[in-house]
């Protein structure tokens, strides 16, 4: 996955890919000092069956905790 993103508070923000089923396939907490990054990395994942379908999110928190962005495909 590629990305260009502006972190939250204190740099941080996660990656995750949910199952159709709304469960946790594999999520990563990435910290980058800096206005904006571009993002490359990789979120290995197991799924029991053949296929399923699933969704990607990248998204970043304030210093509370609250979401300040969230995009998914």
């Amino acid at each position: 996955m590629q990305a260009k993103l502006v972190p939250g508070a204190g740099g941080s923000f996660r990656v995750e890919l949910l199952g159709e089923d709304g469960r946790l396939l594999g999520r990563k907490i990435l910290t980058y000092h800096g206005e904006r990054v571009y993002l490359s990395t990789e979120l290995p994942f197991e799924i029991p069956g053949a296929a399923e379908m699933g969704r990607l999110q990248i998204s970043t928190y304030d210093s509370a905790g609250r979401v300040i962005a969230l995009q998914s495909v």
